[in-house]
């Protein structure tokens, strides 16, 4: 049995993996690799297979990766993994002595039958569509078009039941303000209640939005 108690990774692009992932909470930590064999962990290494099926901007790649490269190739119990994460992606890590695996459907059977996989969600250094430039290029005053395109377009339109509960305009957005920083905030990650629910949000996302906030509470009491 090969399996992690990480099971479910997020990370920004761009980060390094030694530093850890965030699976259970915002602070990260590492992903582990465990190994059992008759219900006892596996005191010697073994070699095995590492089927990469992942999904970027550019299109849907399967291949085989070797993460065990330091180790001679050889898995242990206990190995801190580390994952190449550079681009934006959604990519499973399919674990097994042998994969014998050449289309999307044989592995969705054998996820299912072994449980033998790891979810890593690679979030992106996003770029406005009304600027073209990246959130950290983004100028000191960010108008809520910035964050709408940047943050809530994407949920708009695959969740638009979300609308119902909070709707995606400026109006309801300013006046939701207090309620979003507390459901945005990374210490909320772990919590149901946080938002958005995928805990698709980047880094950067999460920097727009609280300079948007702080900025348009800043304005409406002045205003008042």
């Amino acid at each position: 049995m090969i399996a992690s108690d990480q099971s479910g990774l997020y990370t920004d692009a761009g980060t390094n993996p030694a530093k850890g992932y965030r699976s259970y909470s915002a602070r990260k930590e590492p992903c582990t690799l465990r190994i059992f064999s008759r219900g006892h962990p596996l005191r010697s290494g073994i070699r095995l297979q590492t089927l990469r099926y992942q999904i970027t901007a550019s299109g849907v790649q399967m291949d085989l990766v070797n993460l065990f490269e330091e180790s001679g190739g050889i898995a242990f119990d206990g190995q801190e993994l580390h994952f190449p994460e550079m681009e934006a992606a959604n990519v499973i890590y399919y674990f097994a002595t042998s994969v014998p695996i050449r289309a999307i459907e044989m592995l969705q059977r054998e996820i299912v039958r072994t449980d033998s996989f790891i979810n890593l969600r690679i979030l992106p250094t996003v770029t406005t569509r009304k600027t073209g430039l990246a959130i950290q290029q983004v100028g000191s005053t960010v108008d809520f078009d910035q964050i709408y395109q940047s943050i809530f377009a994407l949920y708009d339109l695959i969740y638009p039941v979300s609308a119902h509960i909070s709707p995606f305009h400026e109006e309801a957005m300013v006046s939701a303000i207090p309620i979003l920083k507390q459901l945005m905030h990374p210490d909320n990650w772990s919590s149901p209640t946080y938002m958005p629910s995928t805990r698709e949000l980047s880094a950067d996302q999460y920097a727009l939005f609280m300079r948007w906030a702080d900025q348009t509470t800043a304005g409406v009491k002045k205003t008042d």
